[in-house]
C-alpha cells in the first residue's frame, strides 16, 4: 500500500477528536477569556486543516495505491496451469466501469482502506483446462470520478482483445489467478505478456502443459 506519512496521521486523528467533540474546546475557552479569542481561532484552523487533509487523502489518486501480492515463480507457465482452476480462450467483449468495493458501489467516508475494482466480460472461444460459466473476471483498480486506485500487479485489459486467461472461480466472479502474469495477449499463435520478462509462449505449449497436468 502506498506509505503514509505519521505526523500527518497524527493531525488527521487530532482533527477527527475536535470534529468529534469541538463544544469541549469552546467550553475551555469561555472559562479563560484570556486565551478564548486565540482558543476559538486556533479551533477553526484545525478543523480547516482536518477538513482539508481528509479531502485531498480521499481525492489524490496517488494515494490510493495497492501493491502486488504475486512472487516472482507464479509467472511460469507450468505453476499458473497447476494451480488456477480453469484456462480459458477468448475475446474481451465488455469492461464495465469501476466501482468502489462497498455495498452501494459508492464512495465511503473516512475509509482510507476501501478499495475500487471493476468487471470484465469475456467472450471465451475455447476451454482449455476446467468448465466455464458465464461470469464476469473482477479486477482490482481503476477511476470512480476524481479517485483512481492503481493495483499494482492486476492485469489490465482492452475491449475485443484476444486472450488467454488463467482463473480461480469465487462465488459469483472470477478472479485472474496470478494477476497479470496469468493475463496473455493472443498475437497469431503466440502468447504475449509485454509486463513480464520471459513472458512470450505459443500456445501448444500451453496446452502440452495443459496435458500434463489432466
Amino acid at each position: 500500500m502506498a506509505t503514509r506519512n505519521t505526523n500527518s496521521n497524527k493531525t488527521l486523528l487530532f482533527s477527527f477528536s475536535l470534529l468529534q467533540n469541538p463544544n469541549k474546546i469552546i467550553e475551555k475557552a469561555r472559562n479563560r477569556p484570556l486565551l478564548s479569542t486565540l482558543s476559538i481561532v486556533t479551533l477553526v484552523i484545525v478543523l480547516i486543516a482536518g477538513y482539508t487533509a481528509v479531502y485531498m487523502f480521499q481525492m489524490d489518486p496517488e494515494t490510493k495505491e495497492a501493491g502486488s501480492m504475486w512472487p516472482e515463480e507464479i509467472s511460469e507457465p507450468n505453476h499458473l496451469v497447476s494451480n488456477s482452476d480453469l484456462i480459458v480462450l477468448g475475446s474481451v467483449e465488455e469492461i464495465e466501469k469501476a466501482e468502489w468495493d462497498t455495498s452501494d458501489g459508492q464512495q465511503p467516508k473516512f475509509q482510507p482502506y476501501a478499495s475500487i475494482h471493476h468487471y470484465v466480460h469475456l467472450n471465451v472461444t475455447e476451454e482449455l483446462a476446467g468448465e466455464y460459466e458465464d461470469l464476469p473476471v473482477r479486477v482490482s483498480g481503476g477511476t470512480v470520478d476524481n479517485t483512481t486506485m492503481i493495483a499494482e500487479g492486476s492485469p489490465e485489459f482492452s475491449e475485443n482483445e484476444e486472450v488467454l486467461v488463467t482463473l480461480t472461480e469465487e462465488d459469483d466472479y472470477y478472479t485472474v489467478y496470478g494477476g497479470y502474469n496469468g493475463k496473455f495477449e493472443v498475437r497469431d499463435s503466440h502468447l504475449i505478456r509485454d509486463n513480464v520478462s520471459n513472458g512470450n509462449f505459443s500456445k501448444e505449449y500451453i496446452r502440452t502443459l495443459i496435458a500434463e497436468f489432466d
